[in-house]
């Protein structure tokens, strides 16, 4: 099994995003850089939250797995769990809402 982390770089705040398509191209991009391969290599792999950045984003790693070893890779992520709090932890979402960001299902 192996750990990697679930995203590149922290996540950004919707805000310092939503408004540049390109910058959200860009971010995208780097986010997805640590686990693209792993999709592309069809191997099983699951994300945990493992803390928070100082700004109080969530952070995670990923658990993959050898193909054909969803069992394995399941069994793991639950000992992790019960060994740890993380996953009862709720990021803190305050700030400003971005139009249509969070917004009811039909209403936005």
């Amino acid at each position: 099994m192996l750990v990697a982390p679930s995203v590149a770089v922290p996540t950004p705040r919707i805000a310092s995003v939503a408004q540049d398509a390109a910058q959200a191209v860009r971010v995208t991009t780097s986010l997805l850089r640590a686990n693209r391969c792993i999709s592309y290599l069809g191997l099983p792999a699951v994300s945990l939250p493992v803390g928070f950045t100082p700004d109080g984003l969530p952070v995670g790693l990923q658990l993959i797995g050898r193909p054909w070893a969803e069992g394995a890779l399941l069994a793991a992520c639950a000992a992790f769990q019960q060994a740890t709090h993380w996953h009862q932890i709720e990021p803190v979402l305050d700030g400003p809402e971005v139009a249509g960001i969070g917004a009811e299902p039909g209403n936005g």
